[in-house]
Order: C-alpha cells, then structure tokens, then sequence
C-alpha cells in the first residue's frame, strides 16, 4: 500500500518509524521500511512521512550515502537526533494531529521522551508490516552451547539474587545478546550476530523462560522455551516486573514495570581470562585471512571491483579454522566511494579499484568477534592523500599508547585520537571506537571510545581504535584495530592491540612521525610477523610490505 494513501484512508497526520526492531541492537531487514521508501541502505536512520512532505534522517555516517542515492525532492535529509526529529513535527504537522507508530520499533524510553515533548498530539499504534505486506520469513531454531568460565546457572543464580534485592517478582531481558551471554549459548546460522531472536524472563524463584521469536519453526514439546506469543500472557501473572526501558520494546506492556537498567551489560563487557584468550586467537586468525587478502590485492592491481575485494575477504576467512560468518556487512570503498563512511557495494554501485580501497570488515568465530579497517593504496598516493594518512595513523596510535588512571572514561581518550587532524581543522563524524561482544555484535556497549560515553574503562574491555578522515566525493582513511584494556604494573590502564595488520607504507609521511611513533610501528610490524606465523609468499610478501617500519 502506498503510505501516504494508508495515511489519509485512516485520518493520521504523519508516519513515525526508525530503523530497529522488536530486539534492541538487531535490524529487522526483512522489515527494511526506511530503504523501502527511501531507497537508502543504513544500519541507522529515521523517517517522517506526512500526505504533503517527507524527511530523513541520518547520521555523519551516512549523510553522503542519503544525498546520493535518496531523492531530495521527495525526502528532506537531516541530522539523527530525537529533538530535531520533534521540532520537525512540531514544524510541520499541528497540534492534536496523530503520529502514526510501530510499537516493535520504539522503546519504552523512547515513547517517554516523545510523549513528554509532543504532548499536544496523538500517537496511534499501527503494524507497519502489515501496512507495507511484508511477509515474516520462516527460520529453523539452532542452538550452539558456548563455552564460558562461569556456567549458565552461575549467571542466572546471580541475576535471580538482583531480583530479590530489588523487589521484584521478574526480571524482564530484551536485549537478545544478553540472552545469549547469560545462556551461554549462540545461532552461528543468523547473519552477522550469532544470537536467537527472543526474550528471557527470569523470576525471583529460580526459573528462567526464554521466549523466542515467532518466526522459529519450533517443536517446543523438544524445548525447555516458549513462543514470544506467550510472554504478554505470562507477565500479565506477575505482579512487579523489572525492565530496562531503554531496550523494552513499546509493544510489551505490564501494569507494574520498574526501571532497572540492563544489570549484565557491564558483566558482558568486560571479558574473563578465558573470553580474552579466544578473542586473541580469533583476531590472530582474523589478521592472517586480512594479510592474505592485501597479497592477492596487490598481485591483481587494477581489475579487481569493490564486490570482488569483498568477496575474496569473506573466501579468505572461510579458510580460517572456527570462522562461522561475518560480524557485519563488508565496507569494501573504491576512491571516492571511501568519502562515504558507511558504504557497502551494490551492483548498481560497483566500480573498478582504480587507486585507494577502504576495507572495513570483521568475522563471527567460535572464539570470537572481530572488526578490523585498513586504507591501501596500489599506487601513490598524493600528497594530500599522505599527509591526512598519516595524522589518522598519528592518532591511531597515540591511542593505543594511552595510558590512564582506572575510572577513565571513553569520552576522555576521544580527543586523543583526533588532536592531529584538529590542528590542520579537521575531524571525522563517528565515534573513535566501539566495544566488541564475544562472538556476540560487533558493536557492544556500555563502552565506547566517544565524546559522548560515560562508562569507565576497565580491565578486559574490548574496544576498536578507528580514527578516520574523508572528503567529500574525492577519498576516504579509515585505520582501525581491535584492542583489549589491561591493568599495568602499577595499577594504571593501557590497552593491548589484538588486531594484527601492518599498516600502507606508500601512504606514511615518515618525516611527520616521531620517535615514540616510529618505535610502535616498529613492534607492532616485528609482533604481527612473530605472532602469525605465515610461511613461503605469504611471508616474504609481509617483510617487504613492512620493510620500511621493521
């Protein structure tokens, strides 16, 4: 149905939606809506539609990929954030008009705030599959036990005893990576996060309920675990039930919900000595695959497409012992593709390598998740092209040398990361660093490497290290390894790269690096060619790609 039509049919003012899902941290793709109407291919954004006008909204990450493939005539493009996505609404639609919503994809937080600050209009529940006949594909349930230092009892003894000390009869889990880490278990079948889509419901007398989505094709006289079809039946029975309203989907309701912020998410964060060691071993493995592909990169200079780059990355993992999948859609950007943080090639899109390729991807191991970038370049670079290389390297690693006293923040490391573009006014619109799962997302809070995070630091976080510069329709640098927080000697913090992938001589300013610069390359050439123990081309391509730092 077209949905400006559905919108005037049922009296309805303007079309809410952002791109999320029932499960906090997993897309929907199979109820895409916002690249439905839009065209665009986002891991993030939001849609107003009103019968007169439309607007989109995006991130920096996306903002060059909206104005090229979004028609403007059609959607006005602006910046993600929930008070411009109010003022627009307040702008354009008048009071008491009704604001079209999916329950599925907003939170209860989320309706809080825009409940609170559009108090002069209606909101009206729709079912935005239905509305767009979008059909819920069938998938087959496949369970995978994941070794853990702590056994699930563990973990599900300790949630039950938070429960008591808050009062409460239930503790309600939507966020499906928790799920997964307080079960210990894993779907490696799912694309990209290896979780089953579904809920838990712990109570406060021992018993725990996961609740999976309807779309499992399910025999659950074989499964200690019901259909989500259950769960609004089940909480009606309980009289206090703890939430996380920020991960809570709208459409799940309960007389007596208390807010309780997601208890485990800090415990999921930080790794044990076990999770550690296998994320080592994954970001090893991870980095061979990498190296091999930059050999066969270099050897095939001038016919190979950004598909091809992206597909041989994944063949190359595929060799990998333990590799179950990628964490993420690959980023394989050609030339001025790379100025588009968030690019991913479609056949429409594909272009020829011509000089710089930005490659940002990651794999699901057994042992882990990885996410690893690198800028190369076949011939040389430019100037220009060098010196702005080399301030994102600068930063890169006067990162990953920080050292820091323990209640550290990410949003105090940020600028560590950027002060070198700063001095030649420059800056890149994301976050310097995510936290990393355990073969679980690739993007896992509490923790981040923001201007905007709160959450100390703390030993046995994993975290990526990705500075970044881009101009606009010309080229994109984008540097990023994986690294660990660990405890020095003394008691202070510092983190341990993991990620081992040497970094594009011919782009490198050697005369812009100092002393301390020069000696971490070094290392970090001499420990990537020590740890991988790569043999025969493979090696003796790798010494002379790093001959220059070694």
């Amino acid at each position: 149905m077209d949905i400006k039509n559905f919108l005037k049919q049922n009296a309805l003012h303007v079309l809410m939606h952002r791109k999320s899902s029932k499960y906090p941290g997993l897309n929907d793709e199979s109820n895409n809506i916002i690249q439905l109407t839009t065209g665009l291919a986002s891991s993030e954004g939001a849609i107003l539609i009103s019968p007169d006008k439309s607007a989109l909204f995006v991130d920096g990450r996306y903002l060059l990929s909206a104005k090229s493939s979004v028609d403007q005539k059609k959607f006005e493009i602006l910046d993600l954030r929930k008070q411009k996505i109010v003022e627009w609404i307040r702008k354009n639609i008048p009071p008491h008009g009704r604001i079209a919503y999916d329950q599925e994809f907003y939170t209860h937080c989320d309706m809080d705030f825009f409940k609170d600050r559009l108090n002069h209009y209606d909101f009206i529940a729709v079912n935005l599959r239905e509305v767009f006949g979008v059909a819920i594909p069938r998938q087959t349930l496949r369970i995978q036990a994941l070794k853990d230092v702590k056994t699930s009892e563990e973990k599900i003894e300790a949630a039950q005893k938070m429960i008591g000390d808050n009062g409460l009869a239930a503790y309600l889990i939507c966020d499906p990576c928790t799920v997964a880490w307080l079960l210990n278990i894993r779907d490696f079948s799912r694309k990209y996060v290896p979780v089953v889509k579904g809920y838990l419901l712990i109570t406060k007398d021992r018993s725990s309920t996961l609740y999976v989505d309807a779309s499992y094709e399910v025999d659950f006289s074989q499964y200690s675990m019901k259909s989500e079809n259950d769960l609004q039946k089940d909480l009606d029975e309980l009289n206090c039930v703890g939430i996380d309203k920020n991960e809570t989907p709208s459409h799940l309701k309960h007389e007596n919900f208390v807010h309780l912020r997601n208890p485990f998410a800090l415990a999921k964060a930080v790794k044990n000595s076990y999770e550690i060691e296998q994320l080592k071993e994954a970001a090893q493995k991870d980095s061979r695959a990498i190296i091999n592909f930059l050999l066969w990169f270099h050897s095939n200079a001038g016919q190979i497409s950004e598909l091809e780059a992206a597909e041989k990355i994944l063949h190359f993992r595929r060799l990998q012992d333990g590799f179950r999948g990628e964490s993420f859609e690959t980023i394989a950007a050609a030339d001025e593709h790379a100025a588009m943080i968030h690019y991913s090639p479609s056949a429409a899109s594909n272009k020829i390598v011509q000089n710089i390729l930005l490659v940002d991807s990651g794999g699901q191991y057994v042992g882990g998740t990885t996410d690893v970038t690198r800028t190369v370049c076949l011939r040389n670079p430019t100037e220009e092209q060098k010196l702005f290389y080399t301030l994102v390297l600068k930063g890169h690693i006067a990162l990953a040398n920080a050292k820091f006293p323990v209640g550290t923040t990410g949003a105090q490391l940020d600028s560590l990361a950027r002060q070198f573009l700063w001095q030649y006014s420059s800056d890149y619109s994301h976050s310097t660093g995510h936290g990393i799962g355990y073969a679980l997302n690739v993007h896992e809070g509490p923790c981040a490497i923001s201007s905007h995070n709160e959450t100390p630091l703390q030993t046995g976080m994993v975290l990526s290290n990705e500075p970044g510069y881009y101009r606009g329709n010309s080229f994109g640098i984008r540097l990023e390894n994986m690294m660990v927080v660990r405890t020095e000697p003394d008691g202070f913090l510092s983190f341990e790269t993991i990620s081992l992938v040497p970094f594009d001589a011919k782009f490198i300013r050697k005369e812009m690096l100092g002393a301390e610069e020069i000696s971490w390359l070094k290392a970090y050439n001499k420990k990537t060619i020590a740890s991988l123990e790569l043999k025969g081309d493979t090696l003796m391509w790798l010494n002379r790609y790093v001959e220059s730092f070694i």
